[in-house]
Protein backbone atom coordinates (compact mmCIF):
# COMPACT_ATOMS: atom_id res chain seq x y z
CA UNK A 1 0.00 0.00 0.00
CA UNK A 2 1.42 3.40 -1.00
CA UNK A 3 1.01 6.32 1.24
CA UNK A 4 1.57 9.97 0.69
CA UNK A 5 4.45 11.28 3.10
CA UNK A 6 5.38 14.96 3.46
CA UNK A 7 9.55 14.45 1.96
CA UNK A 8 11.08 17.36 4.86
CA UNK A 9 9.20 15.93 7.93
CA UNK A 10 8.82 12.22 7.02
CA UNK A 11 5.21 12.26 8.05
CA UNK A 12 2.38 9.90 6.71
CA UNK A 13 0.00 12.68 5.10
CA UNK A 14 -2.69 10.51 4.11
CA UNK A 15 -3.27 7.30 2.98
CA UNK A 16 -4.60 6.25 -0.07
CA UNK A 17 -8.86 5.99 0.52
CA UNK A 18 -8.48 9.19 2.70
CA UNK A 19 -7.73 11.32 -0.54
CA UNK A 20 -10.80 13.05 -1.56
CA UNK A 21 -10.94 12.08 -5.54
CA UNK A 22 -10.62 14.69 -8.23
CA UNK A 23 -14.05 15.87 -9.65
CA UNK A 24 -14.59 14.55 -13.04
CA UNK A 25 -13.59 16.94 -16.17
CA UNK A 26 -16.55 17.52 -18.99
CA UNK A 27 -16.38 15.49 -21.40
CA UNK A 28 -14.89 17.07 -24.79
CA UNK A 29 -16.40 17.09 -27.70
CA UNK A 30 -14.84 15.06 -30.35
CA UNK A 31 -13.20 16.45 -33.35
CA UNK A 32 -15.23 16.17 -36.80
CA UNK A 33 -14.03 16.27 -39.96
CA UNK A 34 -15.26 18.76 -42.15
CA UNK A 35 -15.25 18.26 -45.76
CA UNK A 36 -14.59 20.80 -47.98
CA UNK A 37 -11.50 22.49 -50.51
CA UNK A 38 -10.92 20.10 -53.04
CA UNK A 39 -12.11 16.46 -51.34
CA UNK A 40 -14.29 14.33 -53.01
CA UNK A 41 -16.68 14.60 -50.86
CA UNK A 42 -17.02 18.38 -50.81
CA UNK A 43 -17.07 18.82 -54.67
CA UNK A 44 -19.88 16.13 -54.27
CA UNK A 45 -21.71 18.89 -52.06
CA UNK A 46 -21.08 21.36 -53.70
CA UNK A 47 -22.26 19.54 -57.40
CA UNK A 48 -25.72 18.91 -54.97
CA UNK A 49 -26.05 22.34 -53.56
CA UNK A 50 -25.70 23.93 -57.57
CA UNK A 51 -28.28 21.20 -59.12
CA UNK A 52 -30.87 21.72 -56.28
CA UNK A 53 -30.21 25.79 -56.59
CA UNK A 54 -30.67 25.01 -60.40
CA UNK A 55 -33.68 23.28 -60.04
CA UNK A 56 -35.32 25.64 -57.57
CA UNK A 57 -34.46 28.46 -59.84
CA UNK A 58 -36.00 27.03 -63.06
CA UNK A 59 -39.31 25.85 -60.61
CA UNK A 60 -39.52 29.20 -59.44
CA UNK A 61 -39.96 30.81 -63.23
CA UNK A 62 -42.04 27.74 -64.45
CA UNK A 63 -44.28 28.98 -61.40
CA UNK A 64 -44.19 32.63 -62.62
CA UNK A 65 -44.98 31.99 -66.31
CA UNK A 66 -47.68 29.65 -65.16
CA UNK A 67 -49.11 32.59 -62.98
CA UNK A 68 -49.32 34.61 -65.76
CA UNK A 69 -51.07 32.36 -68.01
CA UNK A 70 -53.25 31.58 -65.47
CA UNK A 71 -53.87 35.35 -64.35
CA UNK A 72 -54.94 36.12 -68.48
CA UNK A 73 -57.38 33.37 -69.07
CA UNK A 74 -58.88 34.02 -65.22
CA UNK A 75 -59.46 37.66 -66.54
CA UNK A 76 -60.57 36.62 -69.72
CA UNK A 77 -62.70 34.49 -68.71
CA UNK A 78 -64.79 37.11 -66.13
CA UNK A 79 -64.19 39.65 -68.58
CA UNK A 80 -67.67 41.56 -69.49
CA UNK A 81 -68.23 41.00 -73.21
CA UNK A 82 -67.24 43.61 -75.01
CA UNK A 83 -69.45 45.67 -77.74
CA UNK A 84 -66.60 44.56 -80.00
CA UNK A 85 -67.13 41.25 -80.17
CA UNK A 86 -71.01 41.34 -80.75
CA UNK A 87 -72.06 42.74 -84.64
CA UNK A 88 -70.21 43.47 -87.39
CA UNK A 89 -67.22 46.02 -86.02
CA UNK A 90 -67.56 48.47 -89.02
CA UNK A 91 -66.96 52.17 -87.68
CA UNK A 92 -67.76 55.20 -89.70
CA UNK A 93 -66.18 58.52 -88.76
CA UNK A 94 -68.44 61.11 -86.95
CA UNK A 95 -67.77 64.73 -86.93
CA UNK A 96 -68.32 66.60 -83.73
CA UNK A 97 -70.67 69.48 -83.35
CA UNK A 98 -70.83 71.94 -80.78
CA UNK A 99 -71.93 70.80 -77.90
CA UNK A 100 -71.35 67.32 -78.07
CA UNK A 101 -70.62 64.71 -75.29
CA UNK A 102 -69.99 61.09 -75.62
CA UNK A 103 -73.28 60.26 -74.46
CA UNK A 104 -75.19 62.59 -77.24
CA UNK A 105 -72.90 60.70 -79.91
CA UNK A 106 -73.73 57.28 -78.60
CA UNK A 107 -77.53 57.78 -78.49
CA UNK A 108 -77.20 59.65 -82.15
CA UNK A 109 -75.23 56.71 -83.25
CA UNK A 110 -77.64 53.89 -81.80
CA UNK A 111 -80.77 55.49 -80.84
CA UNK A 112 -82.40 51.87 -80.25
CA UNK A 113 -79.34 50.54 -78.08
CA UNK A 114 -81.15 48.65 -74.95
CA UNK A 115 -78.03 49.92 -72.93
CA UNK A 116 -76.41 53.34 -74.38
CA UNK A 117 -73.66 52.62 -71.81
CA UNK A 118 -71.79 49.83 -73.89
CA UNK A 119 -72.14 52.42 -77.01
CA UNK A 120 -69.98 55.25 -74.96
CA UNK A 121 -67.28 51.68 -74.00
CA UNK A 122 -67.05 51.45 -77.35
CA UNK A 123 -66.93 55.26 -79.02
CA UNK A 124 -64.09 55.16 -76.02
CA UNK A 125 -62.36 51.58 -77.06
CA UNK A 126 -62.18 52.59 -80.82
CA UNK A 127 -61.05 56.90 -79.77
CA UNK A 128 -58.07 54.89 -77.76
CA UNK A 129 -57.13 53.26 -80.66
CA UNK A 130 -56.97 55.57 -82.48
CA UNK A 131 -54.31 57.93 -79.61
CA UNK A 132 -57.44 60.21 -78.97
CA UNK A 133 -58.46 59.94 -75.02
CA UNK A 134 -61.79 60.39 -73.92
CA UNK A 135 -64.16 59.80 -71.02
CA UNK A 136 -67.55 58.99 -70.73
CA UNK A 137 -67.64 62.35 -69.21
CA UNK A 138 -65.97 64.01 -71.75
CA UNK A 139 -66.99 67.47 -73.39
CA UNK A 140 -66.11 67.09 -77.18
CA UNK A 141 -64.35 69.69 -79.30
CA UNK A 142 -66.82 70.92 -82.35
CA UNK A 143 -65.10 69.95 -85.88
CA UNK A 144 -63.15 66.94 -84.00
CA UNK A 145 -63.32 63.79 -86.07
CA UNK A 146 -64.19 60.71 -83.71
CA UNK A 147 -64.31 57.11 -84.76
CA UNK A 148 -67.81 55.69 -83.75
CA UNK A 149 -69.16 52.22 -84.79
CA UNK A 150 -71.37 51.64 -87.91
CA UNK A 151 -75.12 51.52 -87.10
CA UNK A 152 -76.30 48.18 -87.71
CA UNK A 153 -78.60 47.34 -90.23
Amino acid sequence: MAAIIDLRTGTTLAEPGDLPTPPRQPRRPQLRLVHGGRSAVGRQRRRVFLVRRVLLGVAVVVAAVLALQLGGLVTQAFAAPSPSTSGAGATRSYAVQPGDTVWSVAHQVAPAAADPSLVVDRIIQLNAAQGIELRSDSVLRAGEQLVVPAPAG
